[in-house]
């Protein structure tokens, strides 16, 4: 049985992941996901991208919860476009 709070590992298994992958950060250097860590996500992810957001902490969307919103917001428009352009052009 698993412990709902052991700590899961799957660092190993990013890189089956095929779907594009957002990943936003906070910009201090007490923030949860640290430079060192997004950096691994880049490495084994095979469609990712990283948005730094200088200001906030842990609670990315603060200071600015706009820019929070419309930045995912933006990355899943970016998606819809892309498949939209991939159903015109499929067979």
């Amino acid at each position: 049985m698993l412990d709902r709070g052991a700590e899961v590992l799957l660092w190993d298994s990013l890189n089956r992941i095929e779907c594009p992958v957002l990943i936003l950060r906070g910009g201090p250097s007490d923030s949860l996901l640290t430079t060192e860590r997004a950096e691994m996500y880049r490495q084994d992810l095979k469609n990712v991208e990283i948005i730094v957001f200088e200001e906030s902490g842990h609670e990315l969307w603060k200071p600015d919860y706009n820019r929070f919103i419309s930045t995912i917001q933006g990355f899943l428009q970016q998606l819809d476009s892309q498949d939209a352009s991939l159903r015109v052009n499929a067979p």
